[in-house]
């Protein structure tokens, strides 16, 4: 251990994967933290941002190191960087969607918000989510991703029999017996709408 500096990013991955101690990977951060901090602060344009995005990185190696064969630890980190980032990103995206779409939708939602209850009590909003969460996870898989293309994504019945390489018919059942059995199950309410609200609320939980 005493000459850790002295092995190559190669070496660092086999002796890490092999044995599992975390020191190799520290090893590691300390020769590529900067590169993996100015990569981040390219896609998020803010410095500590891109600072806990680079811890977020090696924190995340620590188990992904196991399970890929690295060859090129600094191309490869350069890439696992740029991808975080875009998640990141895409999740931001999604909040600031879920807060646009409740801000358009503020009416709509008035007019039922308070007849969701649980045990008798008003919930918040967080709690109405996750029970159609539970709702939504007793579909099956073709109904939930036929409710998913077709209210989330705006696709067409066209598009998704293409996209899941199905027939007319099975889409358009999909989606009425999906959105039937969530009525059943969530008390008759504005289901459509909820559809809307629930896809994005799972793609940011």
């Amino acid at each position: 251990m005493n000459d850790i500096k002295t092995l190559s990013d190669i070496q660092l991955v086999a002796h890490y994967k092999s044995g599992g101690n975390p020191q190799y990977v520290g090893e590691l951060y300390r020769r590529y933290s900067k590169l993996c901090f100015l990569i981040c602060l390219k896609y998020l344009k803010n410095s500590n941002d891109a600072q806990e995005a680079g811890v977020q990185v090696f924190e995340n190696i620590l188990h992904s190191l196991k399970k890929y064969n690295v060859d090129n630890f600094r191309n490869w980190l350069m890439t696992v960087c740029r991808n975080h980032c875009f998640y990141l990103l895409k999740q931001e995206q999604k909040i600031r969607d879920f807060n646009t779409f409740f801000e358009k939708n503020s009416e709509e939602f008035a007019e039922f918000e308070s007849d969701f209850y649980l045990y008798g009590e008003e919930d918040s909003r967080e709690t109405r989510f996750e029970q159609l969460s539970q709702a939504m996870n007793r579909l099956s898989d073709m109904q939930k991703e036929c409710l998913r293309l077709f209210f989330w994504e705006g696709r067409s019945y066209a598009d998704i029999e293409k996209i899941l390489n199905v027939s007319a018919m099975q889409v358009k059942s999909a989606i009425q017996n999906g959105k039937r059995r969530l009525r059943i199950m969530l008390g008759n309410m504005h289901a459509d709408v909820w559809i809307v609200a629930l896809f994005v609320w799972c793609c940011f939980k």
